[in-house]
């Protein structure tokens, strides 16, 4: 008990009252939507439900968890899987084509349509009401999970969306808890970007440089991302190398400055200051896939990760990536297609723990930060292997989360 009251103290610090201000709002939301999803079933508890799924959600926001449920929707849709997406938001942020064509009205949504409800965090339909309900769930670690999330056991399905992630919930959840395994809807349409050099000016990147790139966002944890990591491989790697730039874009730097002041003290302690750009501001995401297709190597250096969006992003564009060999990740990121970087599970300290969903989490991966660094001086040395492995990369990427392997598996998850 005290545990979980010391839980809420944290995220309060962390969100403020306006944060439990939005979330005691969204709760009154959630009350009301469940009212009605009982009311539909009492009156439809003789029919038959249709095949299909029922996706339930928060579609419209900025962040990786609504980007996959528009993702799934937009990939049923293309599958001909019939399907039906209801937003929980009360204030979209997105809107347009982005969710055109795939969102239910709410007049129009009935629970009961379909034979599979499917929710992403966070949870929405009582369990009281008997639905055949699966969570898509991510984790990014071995250990922790039942801490962050304690309800799991009551959930009829998992869907886990990496072997990885699979592998772990199947000996971690109650056998009372099937696993399934959807591959992840991944989508990537960045339209026309601008050139390299336009963006490389735009910036203030040097025409010439070359460029390290590392996108990421304070608020999924500064020490799962370990950008720290990513600089000291840099500062070995290309110590002697005056024409070598590390570029971060970072999500979040505003609500962390001591984050983004710890980040530019060591920086200037390995003596790199003045060859690292880093971008803290809003920037249109068109311009963030510029950044990416603008680098020579996309550098993640993560201690675990729930799926790795951007190294994908990174790979679709045919670029170079050195990456910890962890976690979800592992399930694109293949030797031939990749640079990968071998870690050690290693405790996770106190004090490394910024994020109250990982108080919990026991180790993590340790990225061996020395062959980090030769795998960056490999890829500057050797540009012609380099572009094959870039290469590689992109045709496995749209190989492999193609419609036709989507819709096998979500077949598969009807059909069990």
């Amino acid at each position: 008990m005290l545990t979980r009251i010391g839980d809420i103290l944290t995220k309060i610090r962390m969100w403020g009252w306006v944060g439990v201000r939005n979330y005691l709002t969204d709760l009154a939301r959630r009350w009301r939507i469940r009212r009605r999803f009982a009311a539909q079933v009492r009156q439809d508890r003789r029919r038959t439900p249709e095949r299909g799924v029922t996706l339930i959600g928060t579609f419209t926001r900025q962040n990786s968890h609504s980007k996959v449920l528009r993702d799934f929707a937009w990939n049923l849709k293309e599958a001909g899987i019939p399907f039906q997406a209801l937003n929980v938001d009360k204030e979209p942020c997105l809107a347009g084509e982005e969710v055109d064509g795939i969102l239910t009205p709410e007049e129009a949504f009935r629970i009961t349509r379909f034979d599979h409800v499917v929710e992403l965090t966070p949870l929405i339909v009582p369990r009281s009401l008997n639905l055949p309900l699966s969570r898509i769930l991510f984790w990014e670690f071995e250990s922790g999970v039942l801490y962050a999330y304690p309800e799991l056991p009551a959930v009829p399905r998992v869907i886990a969306m990496s072997d990885f992630n699979a592998a772990y919930f199947r000996k971690t959840l109650p056998d009372s808890v099937r696993v399934d395994k959807i591959l992840y809807p991944f989508r990537f349409t960045c339209g026309d970007l601008d050139a390299p050099e336009i963006i490389r000016e735009r910036y203030g990147i040097p025409p010439d440089a070359f460029m390290v790139y590392y996108n990421f966002d304070l608020g999924s944890s500064y020490y799962r991302k370990n950008p720290e990591g990513a600089m000291r491989a840099f500062a070995e790697a290309f110590g002697d190398c005056p024409n070598a730039r590390l570029v971060f874009k970072v999500l979040g730097a505003r609500s962390r400055p001591d984050l983004m002041a710890r980040m530019m003290t060591l920086a200037g302690e390995l003596g790199i200051q003045e060859r690292m750009t880093v971008i803290d501001r809003y920037i249109p995401e068109r311009d963030i896939y510029g950044l990416t297709n603008a680098s020579d190597v996309y550098l993640s250096l993560h201690r675990g990760e729930g799926f790795g969006i951007t190294v994908a992003e990174a790979m679709t564009l045919g670029k170079p990536v050195v990456c910890t060999d962890y976690s979800s990740t592992t399930e694109f990121c293949l030797p031939d297609c990749v640079f990968p970087v071998p870690f050690a599970r290693v405790a996770v300290r106190p004090e490394q723990v910024d994020h109250p969903y990982y108080a919990q989490v026991r180790e993590w991966a340790e990225p061996d930060i020395h062959a980090a660094a030769e795998q960056l001086r490999l890829v500057h040395d050797h540009p012609e292997e380099a572009r094959k492995r870039g290469e590689a990369a992109r045709q496995f990427i749209q190989t492999y989360f193609s419609i036709d392997h989507f819709r096998r598996d979500v077949e598969r998850f009807l059909d069990a």
